[in-house]
């Protein structure tokens, strides 16, 4: 499944949190050389006020670039077809036991419903009966 694709606000965030972080960082030195970095929630607080007082002329950019990665997005995911399976589902997967090119015989871990487990239990495995 394809990674989901960022929203306009993200794609501004990604672009200007750094930037911010060093120039209140700087504010900060500023006053005393030996500030520690702003933390994320303040930086993630002031890229919020600044989102909301832009325009719609502004937010474009980063709105258009939200819209190519939607497409993007939902390209890749009916081309991927992902999906999550629900629980107690569970994907047919044959198991056998084959030649390899070496000439030594392959070996598939085989996942047995617990119900299923008491028939298992009785069976020998390579002339040994296991216990």
């Amino acid at each position: 499944m394809p990674k989901r694709p960022l929203s306009a606000y993200f794609a501004y965030s990604k672009d200007h949190r750094k930037r911010l972080r060093n120039v209140l960082l700087a504010e900060r030195r500023k006053e005393d050389p030996d500030a520690l970095p702003p933390s994320n929630a303040e930086v993630s607080k002031r890229v919020s006020v600044q989102w909301a007082g832009m325009t719609e002329e502004e937010k474009k950019p980063y709105s258009e670039t939200a819209e190519r990665e939607r497409e993007r997005y939902q390209a890749a995911k009916v081309g991927g077809g992902g999906g999550k399976r629900k629980r107690g589902e569970e994907e047919e997967e044959e198991v056998e036991m084959g030649e390899e090119e070496g000439g030594e015989w392959e070996r598939r871990m085989l996942v047995v419903p617990p119900d299923q487990m008491a028939f298992l239990e009785g069976l020998e495995w390579g002339g040994e009966k296991e216990g």
